[in-house]
């Protein structure tokens, strides 16, 4: 298990709950004594702040929906890697494609560094736009590029099942991002 926590004030800064840190901490409190979530490995006390894994997120959101929301559920992941030599440009300019092919749904990329022995670069897409439009965007960015993106062996779409585990897997090595917000 990946020992990853974030401190209740930083739940709030990094828009990862639509709840401010008063509510937040008050929630806490309200599962602590339900029992929902035990002190120990996932939740834990130093000094006066509390520790929160990133796995307990989700018990975190709001329970009435807002007349305005700062956090974005994203509910697809987009991962794309030639494995060939390509530079940050080019996903820049694979990010940027996809950015406006999905408008007006709200899309980031981030760009990364593979750890591998080839240093390869690749990109990481975040979306709330359905499957379908994403396959059709990448079959016309690869038609432009020359490139059969959607049917590489490194490209993978999937469901998001837990958005603070996947921030938290794709904040690890950024190089480049952006936002179509």
């Amino acid at each position: 298990m990946t020992k990853f926590f974030y401190t209740l004030s930083r739940l709030e800064e990094y828009h990862l709950t639509d709840l401010k840190y008063r509510m937040i901490k008050y929630r806490l409190n309200k599962l602590l004594k339900q029992g929902k979530i035990v002190e120990g490995n996932l939740a834990y006390r130093i000094g006066s702040k509390w520790q929160i894994h990133y796995s307990l997120i989700d018990l975190f959101q709001a329970e009435r929906k807002h007349s305005s929301h700062t956090k974005i559920e994203f509910r697809h992941e987009l991962t794309v890697n030639m494995k060939d030599n390509y530079d940050v440009e080019f996903y820049k300019l694979i990010g940027e494609k996809v950015i406006v092919d999905l408008k007006p749904f709200t899309t980031i990329y981030r760009i990364e560094r593979c750890e591998d022995k080839t240093k390869a670069y690749h990109i990481h897409f975040s979306t709330n736009a359905e499957y379908e439009l994403i396959c059709s965007s990448l079959i016309g960015i690869g038609i432009y590029l020359d490139l059969d993106i959607l049917n590489n062996k490194n490209t993978h779409i999937s469901k998001i099942d837990n958005n603070g585990r996947y921030f938290c897997y794709i904040n690890k090595a950024v190089i480049e991002m952006n936002s179509s917000k």
